[in-house]
């Protein structure tokens, strides 16, 4: 793999963040965009309380403001024991909206809130099977993807099961490990990103990219390659102006870290460093990467150090230039984002998190002009 050197700059040359909405005592982890007025966002409410009495958290963008949703007490409660607290959110439309735990869901239709159970998720004495994401293409089109661990061994599977509008389908994808990211593509096709090589500190094969044809997870004919060691791992995708990107992370030395974009051309991967894009003294947990409406894409680091969350933003210009880490707003008010989401149709991207200053103050943040 070629690798490309980039000039990061201070983040002029990107578009600002600012934080616009504060919940106190909660963190919002995730946010998914319908349009350019709806939007949901979920996390833990009572973040400062114990583990067992935390309780989910919904908010809806109704294109002037960001509310919480009423929960009814019975279904809050239902919804804590269920484990849908810090779950995934994913939505089509105001009345096709899923909040996804590890092993349930809740679902939102015309007729209120509706709560079940993903039939392959599930714990058995031999495997656990964990929901780590999702995507609601539409009522008839509703994808959750996650993993299976088999006890006594490293090997992790890949999980996927689609709701077809009335039944949950299990839909086996090709190669191992965890599936790490999903994009949508336009007629209802998917791609995964398989293999996840710091899930939970287990070793998984090479990650691929496997592409859903409307009937079964083909592997693509050009798989992007790291290194054989085992020390780098790829952890985001999106697709964005017609092409494939990736963002991983190698290790380079004791707790440093490297942090590169691959882009798929016509016949192979290549490969950028992201100049200081060199993290120190952390773990890597997770990546995001989101189309920015104009060709570009954002790009989201998030890592522990000492204990503490931080996150780190990257911006690629629709001419082709990489700059970061962006200094921002959010730098200044202490905001760790966890979740990114582009809105459909304008050059705006919502962000997620906390504050660590005021550490149970749940913030949403945004880039481009506020949607309408």
């Amino acid at each position: 793999m070629g690798a490309a050197a980039t000039r990061a700059g201070t983040g002029g040359a990107s578009p600002s963040w600012r934080v616009i909405a504060k919940f106190p005592d909660a963190t919002i982890d995730n946010v998914a965009a319908v349009t350019a007025g709806d939007a949901w966002a979920s996390g833990v409410a009572d973040a400062a309380g114990p583990v067992g009495k935390q309780q989910p958290l919904i908010l809806h963008w109704d294109g002037k403001s960001w509310k919480r949703v009423s929960i009814p007490a019975a279904a809050a409660k239902a919804w804590a024991a269920a484990g849908l607290t810090g779950s995934v959110v994913a939505a089509s439309s105001s009345t096709n909206v899923w909040v996804i735990g590890a092993r349930h869901y809740a679902r939102l239709t015309r007729r209120g809130w509706v709560l079940g159970s993903l039939p392959g998720a599930s714990t058995s004495r031999t495997s656990m099977t964990l929901a780590l994401s999702a995507e609601a293409l539409s009522t008839t089109n509703v994808w959750v993807f996650g993993v299976t661990l088999h006890n006594g061994s490293d090997a992790l599977q890949p999980f996927a099961e689609e709701y077809n509008g009335h039944s949950w389908l299990a839909r086996p994808v090709p190669g191992k490990g965890a599936i790490a990211a999903v994009s949508p593509l336009a007629h209802h096709s998917l791609l995964a990103l398989v293999g996840s090589e710091t899930y939970l500190g287990l070793t998984t094969s090479t990650p691929e990219v496997v592409r859903w044809n409307g009937n079964r997870w083909l592997p693509i004919a050009v798989q992007p390659h790291v290194a054989p060691t085992g020390f780098e791992d790829l952890t985001a995708m999106a697709v964005s102006a017609g092409h494939v990107w990736l963002v991983g992370n190698r290790q380079t030395g004791s707790s440093v870290f490297q942090l590169f974009a691959m882009e798929l051309g016509h016949s192979a991967w290549k490969t950028t460093n992201l100049t200081d894009g060199t993290i120190s003294g952390q773990d890597i947990d997770q990546g995001t990467l989101v189309p920015d409406g104009q060709g570009g894409l954002w790009a989201l680091v998030v890592g522990r150090t000492s204990g503490s969350l931080i996150s780190r933003l990257w911006h690629r210009t629709g001419g082709g230039t990489w700059t970061g880490p962006v200094k921002s707003e959010l730098d200044k008010s202490g905001a760790a984002l966890q979740g990114l989401a582009a809105v459909p149709g304008t050059e705006s991207v919502w962000g997620t998190g906390f504050d660590t200053l005021s550490p149970f103050d749940g913030v949403i943040a945004v880039t481009g002009s506020v949607p309408h």
